[in-house]
């Protein structure tokens, strides 16, 4: 043994103690196996074991903590930073395509997500299947019964898509396009010298053999989401477009962004950049009327450097327009009456100094009797520091996970009030690892439905 290799097996002593139990089921998992269980000295044999026959253990050692999460201890204990990660896992990796895949999918399934694929294989496993508790068991026992492995994951990919989670469907999808072709063909090669069919009928047939044996489920399952997520109680969008999307981008960054997700969502965008107060108010003043107003929606988001109270729109200009007459502005409108109408702002926080602007609207014009905002109404407020957009090309980390979380929940059925919440959760995790560049993050809603979009 090289002495780099006893020094890696000394900090393995080490570092083992230092994983969740959950942590070291998925190490094992990762490297291959799925018989051996998660105590500390089964976790320190194995992981030597790999260490001793790995061509580049130090490559092995970092794609593990890496893939785990615990960029910490690759930190602190092995003195290696996250840019030294990403270079040395650029060109090559040692770990199982098929095994990253499913603890990738694992870590993105939620508590739902799972139960409700613990209701589709109810059936399918004659063990108890109170004793997974998590995706990576389900994966164990499939690869058991000999339904999954690294060359077959048409059943994973089709669950996905039952659950509706089209957005892990399609990783499994980019999986099988991407995999290695030669691995593929030995695995092809091997399996037709023991059988006379050949693998892609054997995968079929097991794929057919799950759809028949799961159909009443299924269907159970369908019928069940149903229910949780009723159309009766959401918003009607039977409209094509879905309703109308303005971005009003006065920093220059992130309008885009914004522009191809509601594009996306089937909403009829208009992208502004670098409008002054009055520009603004002329733009929102010609969406207000009828004409404009197509769809069964409105989106309104603006992105400016402001002060509490004020968006300053265009550095330069003399007026600024109040964020309180902008969350009124849509409350007289007729047409809208009804449907909800949605607004997400990134606001810039500027100088004292520049609070002064004349405004566009004056404030005591408002009624300040009754709620905050109009009714049906949904109105997320991000305030970060504008330090933030001089270095660079800044993307805002709100719009940025905004956008994510939008997409995910589309594909999900998910609750716009659920969605933001998850929003919240990532802003308060960036937060806390990033105390200098600060994002803060206050919505009210009005809502008489649950809003899907």
């Amino acid at each position: 043994m090289s002495h780099s290799e006893d020094t890696q097996l000394e900090r393995l002593r080490l570092l083992s103690g230092l994983l969740s139990g959950d942590e070291r089921r998925r190490c094992l998992f990762l490297c291959g196996t799925s018989d051996l269980d998660r105590t500390l000295p089964c976790l320190e044999e194995f992981l030597a074991s790999e260490v001793m026959r790995s061509n580049d253990s130090e490559l092995f050692l970092t794609e593990i903590f890496m893939r785990l999460g615990r960029i910490d201890i690759l930190r602190d204990r092995f003195g290696i930073h996250s840019d030294q990660i990403e270079k040395s896992l650029m060109n090559r990796t040692t770990l199982p395509k098929f095994r990253v895949l499913m603890d990738n999918l694992s870590e993105d399934l939620d508590k739902d997500d799972l139960d409700d694929l613990m209701f589709l294989f109810s059936g399918k496993f004659s063990q108890d299947t109170t004793k997974m508790k998590s995706f990576l068991d389900i994966v164990i026992a499939l690869e058991k019964l000999d339904e999954v492995s690294p060359e077959n994951v048409d059943l994973i990919e089709n669950c996905l898509e039952n659950i509706g989670r089209i957005d892990l469907a399609m990783r499994v999808r980019n999986y099988k396009r991407n995999v290695n072709r030669s691995d593929l063909c030995a695995a092809h090669q091997k399996t037709h010298v023991t059988s006379p069919k050949p693998e892609s009928s054997v995968q079929q047939r097991r794929c057919e053999t799950f759809q028949t044996s799961a159909t009443n489920n299924v269907q159970a399952f369908v019928s069940r989401k149903s229910c949780r997520q009723s159309p009766l109680d959401g918003y009607s969008f039977q409209s094509n477009p879905r309703g109308v999307c303005l971005i009003i981008d006065c920093v220059g960054y992130d309008g885009e962004m914004l522009e191809h997700t509601f594009t996306s969502l089937q909403f009829k965008v208009e992208l502004h950049k670098w409008l002054t107060a009055e520009e603004a108010l002329s733009t929102l003043e010609r969406f207000r009327g009828k004409a404009n107003l197509v769809g069964d929606s409105f989106v309104c988001c603006i992105i400016s450097r402001g002060t509490a109270v004020r968006l300053l729109t265009t550095e330069g200009c003399k007026t600024d327009l109040s964020l309180n007459k902008v969350k009124h502005h849509f409350s007289v409108c007729p047409v809208m009456t009804g449907k909800p109408k949605m607004f997400f702002i990134q606001r810039y926080s500027a100088s004292e100094s520049e609070s002064s602007r004349e405004p566009q609207w004056d404030d005591d014009e408002l009624e300040m009797d009754g709620p905050s905002i109009p009714q049906d109404m949904f109105w997320s407020h991000c305030w970060t520091n504008e330090e933030q957009l001089k270095g660079g090309r800044h993307c805002s980390i709100y719009l940025k996970e905004l956008t994510n979380a939008i997409m995910k929940g589309n594909k999900r059925s998910e609750h716009l009030i659920d969605v933001h919440k998850e929003v919240t959760r990532i802003i308060a995790c960036h937060n806390y690892r990033n105390p200098k560049k600060q994002y803060h993050v206050d919505f009210e809603e009005t809502l008489t439905k649950k809003l899907y979009l």
